[in-house]
């Protein structure tokens, strides 16, 4: 399933949905991102699940909720020159493609679950997100939006040290 991330920026709070190809947003989120970012994944009037950050003075990491149950932690692991981060208890990891803002999520056998590819339309920035594999969808959305949080984070850490 291919869907298409749009994201509207608020003063405290960010919206935004994950659209199908006939632009109907089948999943919606809301971000508060005062002090401690929260995430939360809407599907129609039902909460999928949530990603709250978990504060680490040397590293991003989040914690991913579905149904109020703590899955796993999406956690930064340590790189030269590409963001990698990885879901420990699932097996999942999180690499970058040859192009920078390019992300694959890949499986404890390697196999790709799901693709993110990074976009300027109409001067906002959008994403292409790919779900290769259907049964893990909402989580997989979940951990887009960390890649995402986990992306502004880091920019936010290289503008303050600017």
């Amino acid at each position: 399933m291919i869907y298409y991330l749009k994201q509207d920026f608020h003063l405290f709070k960010e919206t935004g949905a994950f659209y199908d190809e006939f632009e109907n947003a089948v999943y919606t989120f809301t971000a508060e991102n005062v002090f401690y970012p929260i995430i939360h994944l809407w599907n129609k009037d039902v909460e999928i699940g949530t990603i709250k950050s978990k504060r680490s003075l040397l590293k991003s990491e989040f914690d991913l909720y579905v149904e109020g149950h703590h899955i796993d932690t999406l956690k930064q692991v340590f790189s030269w020159f590409k963001l990698k981060l990885e879901l420990e208890t699932i097996g999942w990891k999180i690499d970058n493609e040859e192009k920078a803002r390019n992300y694959r999520i890949l499986d404890r056998y390697g196999r790709v679950l799901a693709s993110v590819l990074e976009g300027s339309f109409h001067l906002q920035m959008q994403f292409s997100v790919e779900i290769y594999d259907e049964a893990s969808e909402e989580l997989l959305l979940l951990v887009i939006l960390g890649i995402l949080l986990i992306r502004k984070s880091q920019q936010a850490a290289a503008a303050a040290a600017a």
